[in-house]
């Protein structure tokens, strides 16, 4: 068996507790890389400019914010270090604002987490690789099924705030890591709503933690082997998915049939975190 390259790598991103960036660096070290964590949001970003020759890899995820000249003064006293560009937000987070693909023209490697970006990105002819987030597997036990239907997420937008018009749905905020896989146990039903048509992480976390899921439908699904009415099922605008929310209430076999191949079906893509982490040293 040949040796496993092992990097040193310096991750600039956000490392709260809610932060999805906080087990990807856990999982980067669990593969035996050395990783150090810049907080660029508590930190000053010119402190880039001091580093020379130090790390193998400078991996950015997102980095909103920051100047992309900054990094291109990096990249010039840093010749032997790869630059990776982790971007998992839709496609029309991109489109709003050029920082975004000024970040993506500096870097050696670009990975996206939406279909849409990648598709977006290769058109340029850029060096992108189409890598899911993926989910951590959490280990919580089974819970007594307290809620109808659920929706966890921020409610930021008209579509967003139209659910909480429906009075069988629950919607809850800062719910993150265990806490989510608690009340997705806990919902007969779950809901996600997709930005822009573009695939959420809520959809794995959900199905990870075994929940039936009614969401609308993104770009890509069928890339990864997802069907309609056989994984979860696809509403198509708000008065449906009322009615599918009374519908599978009171067909509970065939709401719990769903959820379960879902499951299944999600585990066997191996796209957990520990993957995300493994995908994107591929890159290099």
């Amino acid at each position: 068996m040949g040796k496993i390259n092992t990097y040193k790598i310096l991750y600039i991103g956000v490392f709260s507790e809610s932060s999805t960036n906080t087990p990807q660096a856990q999982e980067l070290c669990n593969l035996g890389h050395s990783v150090s964590l810049f907080e660029y949001r508590q930190r000053d970003i010119n402190e880039l400019k001091c580093i020379i020759d130090n790390y193998d890899i400078l991996l950015i995820a997102k980095g909103g914010g920051i100047d992309y000249n900054i990094i291109k003064e990096f990249k010039k006293n840093n010749i032997n270090t790869k630059i990776v560009y982790w971007f998992c937000d839709p496609l029309i987070t991109f489109k709003t604002s050029p920082e975004f693909l000024n970040k993506c023209e500096v870097s050696d490697v670009i990975c996206v987490d939406k279909l849409s970006v990648y598709n977006y990105l290769k058109n340029l002819n850029l060096n992108v690789h189409y890598i899911c987030e993926g989910y951590v597997p959490y280990n919580v036990p089974p819970q007594e099924q307290i809620f109808d239907a659920t929706f966890i997420g921020n409610i930021y937008n008209d579509e967003r705030r139209n659910i909480t018009n429906i009075p069988k749905i629950k919607c809850f905020n800062n719910k993150y890591n265990e806490e989510h896989s608690i009340v997705v146990k806990q919902s007969k039903i779950n809901i996600n709503i997709c930005t822009g048509q573009d695939a959420s992480d809520r959809v794995y976390k959900i199905l990870s933690s075994g929940g039936f899921l009614l969401t609308d439908k993104w770009v890509g699904m069928e890339r990864m082997g997802f069907e309609n009415n056989t994984h979860f099922v696809i509403y198509n605008n708000i008065i449906e998915l009322e009615q599918l929310i009374d519908y599978y209430l009171e067909n509970s076999i065939e709401r719990l049939k769903i959820a379960e191949r879902g499951s299944t079906h999600i585990k066997n893509l191996n796209i957990t975190v520990s993957d995300w982490a493994k995908n994107i040293i591929k890159t290099l």
